[in-house]
């Protein structure tokens, strides 16, 4: 969780984005111009005393792309919402603040602003950031998502035995990459083997010889996992940054065995097969080889 500074932020460093102006400024000025409409509809018949409560539309483009994640460990998961910005930064490493409050079945997420860091590594991309839902609880959570404490997004995040499911009554500076995410299952193993060359398949074939007489198949239902994505009941599978190449074979099975048991199985393989094979192997407690 990330500790808010307690002295108030600099205007010039506090921002949402390469955009005209934060969204509290993007607010106040709509606030502003709706109360003077207002005014001069009014006018004629009403005092201006009774303007003190001037309407606000909350019109504010998507900045923000949000994500669910299971963060995956030995000791058992946690969920993570990961904040990404729709547009470019010039550092790799921007961050994005943010803090996360929760009481009863009640969850806060706020986003305050984005972070340029002191020692800038060159490159083009998103901001980041990542707030853990600690605690939250099985069934259903009321969750906000608020933008400098000035837009407000209300909806309902429901966890079960299977799944987390978001659902949002409004997206006004936002927008959510997936509404579900499935629970990897107990005992899953997933990966993937890539080749460069047709004559490289023996390398991968053995490699899956080997990985089957350890593990069991997985049945597992169709739709996205985070670290994979199922699909054609259960016969396609896309694993998440997989690398191009011209060749690959995926497979996603159970095991239960000792993590030595795969150690030493990718190790051998690594070990043994020509430059241009790649092998990757991940699993349920969050262990990757």
């Amino acid at each position: 969780m990330t500790t808010i500074p307690r002295h108030p932020l600099k205007l010039e460093h506090f921002r949402l984005l390469n955009c005209r102006g934060s969204i509290k400024e993007k607010a106040m000025s709509r606030k502003l111009f709706v109360s003077a409409l207002l005014l001069v509809l009014l006018l004629p018949s009403c005092k201006i005393e009774q303007l003190d409560n001037p309407i606000i539309v909350p019109l504010v483009d998507q900045e923000f792309n949000l994500a669910l994640w299971e963060v995956l460990s030995p000791s058992g998961s946690t969920l993570d919402v990961q904040m990404r910005t729709v547009l470019n930064e010039p550092c790799i490493n921007t961050t994005i603040l943010s803090d996360y409050q929760k009481s009863g079945n009640q969850l806060e997420l706020v986003i305050f602003e984005i972070l340029p860091p002191e020692d800038c590594q060159p490159g083009v991309a998103p901001a980041f950031g990542s707030e853990t839902l600690e605690d939250a609880t099985s069934g259903v959570n009321n969750i906000q998502v608020e933008l400098q404490g000035v837009v407000v997004n209300s909806g309902k995040l429901t966890i079960t035995d299977t799944r987390y499911t978001v659902e949002m009554d409004t997206e006004d500076g936002i927008g959510w990459e997936q509404y579900e995410l499935l629970k990897i299952p107990t005992g899953a193993l997933w990966g993937y083997v890539t080749f460069q060359e047709p004559e490289q398949v023996d390398f991968a074939n053995d490699f899956f010889t080997q990985l089957t007489e350890r593990t069991a198949p997985l049945y597992a239902e169709d739709g996205y996992y985070g670290y994979f994505e199922l699909s054609d009941e259960g016969n396609q599978l896309e694993v998440k940054d997989q690398p191009e190449a011209p060749f690959q074979q995926r497979f996603l099975l159970q095991f239960y065995g000792e993590e030595m048991e795969i150690d030493e199985l990718v190790t051998n393989f690594r070990s043994n097969a020509p430059d241009g094979v790649e092998v990757k192997v991940l699993d349920f407690e969050g262990n990757v080889w």
